[in-house]
């Protein structure tokens, strides 16, 4: 089951779920599969979503610097996995947030 929040007014879809990724790399986990095919799903169904933005994020461990490129690769990762399977590019932006954002525990 996935957890959506979806904000009309903002054009705004949350995922309460995390995609998966090998330790310190950008390869996107097995594990993650079905919850990109749940967001492309939300991404068809609502044309009117014109750019989303796709964050990367990493752990407070190593240095800052390359966290912050990891998590760029991974957000790129994730919008490489959506265009592969059908998602327009034009749609997607890739931001990477580093450690200065984080959205779980380390």
């Amino acid at each position: 089951m996935f957890c959506w929040l979806i904000d009309q007014m903002k054009g705004q879809i949350r995922i309460a779920q995390r995609v998966e990724f090998a330790l310190r790399r950008d390869d996107v986990l097995p594990e993650s599969n079905a919850i990109l095919e749940a967001v492309k799903g939300v991404l068809e169904v609502n044309p009117k979503l014109l750019k989303v933005m796709v964050q990367g994020h990493t752990d407070g461990r190593g240095a800052a610097e390359n966290n912050l490129e990891l998590s760029k690769r991974r957000a790129a990762s994730v919008v490489s996995w959506l265009t592969q399977h059908g998602i327009a590019a034009e749609r997607l932006a890739a931001y990477g947030c580093g450690e200065q954002q984080p959205i779980a525990d380390d």
